[in-house]
């Protein structure tokens, strides 16, 4: 931090705000590493995380009571580069663009998965009177939903 900086802070005014900085040389030669042992050229990750799709919200964001935004995909439209920054691991930048898939997912007869509007999946299993069993894979709840006559 320079001293401008620190007076800034000491005296109460804000300190200038720095931009994003480059990856170090180091990161740039793990981050290449990275990249050279994953098969880039396979998309089979990709055909699997589409596999089953169903449909999705047209605008996913969450608002809270008073009406204002506290998440959103838009926050998520850098991850349509299919090339990671410098400054991120392509393996986790990978995972990530994997992730943006959302939406309601069949998975196989009567099983289907809420995905991509939070940090875990819903799964839906469908019983033979119309009865659904919710799980919530993060949390690990169950509950079982009646329909409505």
């Amino acid at each position: 931090m320079t001293r401008e900086a620190e007076a800034g802070i000491v005296s109460g005014m804000a300190a200038p705000v720095e931009g994003p900085k480059d990856a170090t040389p180091t990161t740039h030669a793990h981050n290449r590493a990275v990249l050279d042992a994953l098969p880039v050229g396979d998309t089979r990750d990709f055909e699997d995380a589409r596999r089953g799709f169903l449909g999705t919200l047209p605008e996913v964001e969450i608002k809270n009571e008073q009406g204002r935004i506290v998440w959103s995909l838009r926050d998520y439209a850098l991850l349509g580069d299919e090339h990671a920054p410098p400054t991120v691991n392509p393996s986790l930048w990978r995972q990530a663009r994997l992730n943006l898939h959302n939406g309601l997912f069949q998975v196989t007869d009567r099983i289907y998965q809420i995905r991509g509007f939070a940090i875990s999946n819903m799964t839906l299993i469908e019983g033979d009177r119309g009865l659904f069993s919710l799980f919530d894979d993060f949390t690990l709840m169950f509950e079982v939903v009646e329909p409505k006559s």
